[in-house]
């Protein structure tokens, strides 16, 4: 629920603060022919999409240290072994240990079958590797781990975590083709994830 909550406050700040200069330039003409004009108009959606379906031009905006977004993305990780760990809540009754140790399983498990699963497809579908969008990916899983890390077997987390890989996918494509400018992939990591856990 925390994620569901997260993700849908990031579509709306997505939403509210706009799209970053130079993101969708169709989007940008579209608005200074707007201005041009002179009189308010109801912005159109997006109906032709461009030659034979494809996507108009979507600018990919440089400026980040992959080092350091690698980096971010490790320690997020690590952070959601204890964050799902410690859910739990104690680990001095007997057994809560066994359940302790199932959970970070399941919560890694996840995670890097997210990965695996994301890092395949886009690279069918692009011809490329993305090490950003595959650390995202693995979030989507961490995600979709939380809500029943500590009942699921640990083979079904393999299938959870696939799943999530093409969740994170669906949303991350979703927001591109609807033109809403996510930076972060905040709304595809916490919501698609937290949908599918």
């Amino acid at each position: 629920m925390v994620h569901l909550c997260g993700g849908t406050i990031s579509l709306i700040a997505a939403l509210l603060i706009g799209p970053r200069i130079g993101r969708f330039p169709e989007k940008e003409a579209r608005q200074k022919n707007k201005v041009k004009k002179g009189k308010q108009q109801r912005i159109t959606p997006l109906r032709n999409v461009g030659t034979e379906g494809k996507l108009p031009k979507i600018a990919e905006i440089k400026g980040h240290s992959v080092p350091f977004a690698s980096l971010g993305g490790f320690i997020l990780m690590f952070g959601f072994l204890a964050f799902n760990g410690g859910s739990t809540g104690e680990i001095s009754t007997k057994g809560v240990g066994q359940i302790v140790a199932k959970v970070m399983v399941n919560t890694i498990l996840c995670g890097a079958f997210a990965a695996l699963s994301y890092l395949f497809v886009h690279f069918i579908r692009k011809g490329k590797w993305t090490i950003l969008l595959t650390i995202n990916a693995c979030l989507t899983g961490m995600v979709s781990a939380c809500a029943g890390c500590d009942k699921m077997p640990v083979w079904t987390s393999a299938i959870t975590g696939s799943i999530a890989g093409m969740a994170y996918l669906a949303f991350s494509e979703l927001c591109l083709i609807m033109r809403i400018d996510d930076p972060l992939d905040a709304f595809a990591v916490h919501f698609g994830g937290g949908l599918w856990g």
